[in-house]
């Protein structure tokens, strides 16, 4: 979608190998680059990859301290970052460089629902795009087996898990 929407360059990094290459097999022809993220969430991939300028967006689509702190190291000066992933209710509290926020001038948003306007954009996208993004669900689970399901999902092991009756 970033790329519909005009991005020129679109990476994409995530901590699990596994979870990267079933949404490279989605994705992958819209990526220009990615990474696992090491140690430092990615940081240093992503400066190389912008030539020492960090990315102009940065979404962060984790439930990941580690990843929000990264996002402000990474992002380019005057960006704008996304979370588009809260933290657990019982530990929503993240410490976060305020001088990258203030130095680098960055724009930082919430991301959380939608508007009726951008769910059409989103409807048309994924039915435009229904065949390549098919593999993103990895698992499918009668709702008989919605503790399986949640185990599936707290493991990390797949990408969507959809359950169905």
């Amino acid at each position: 979608m970033a790329r519909d929407r005009g991005a020129s360059k679109v990476f994409l990094t995530d901590v699990n190998r596994q979870r990267l290459d079933v949404a490279l097999k989605a994705v992958g022809g819209f990526v220009d680059d990615s990474w696992v993220a090491g140690d430092d969430n990615g940081v240093a991939e992503a400066m190389e990859h912008t030539a020492g300028r960090g990315p102009e967006r940065v979404i962060v689509a984790a439930p990941s301290k580690q990843a929000q702190q990264a996002a402000l190291e990474m992002a380019a000066k005057r960006a704008r970052v996304v979370y588009f992933a809260g933290l657990p209710k019982h530990d929503p509290v993240a410490h976060l460089d305020m001088n990258q926020l203030h130095y680098k001038e960055l724009a930082i948003l919430g991301a959380y629902g939608a508007t009726h306007r951008q769910y059409r954009i989103t409807m048309d996208y994924l039915e435009r795009r229904r065949d390549e993004l098919a593999s993103v669900v990895t698992h499918r689970f009668p709702l008989a087996q919605i503790g399986e399901a949640f185990n599936t999902i707290r493991s990390g092991s797949g990408l969507k898990v959809v359950i169905v009756q």
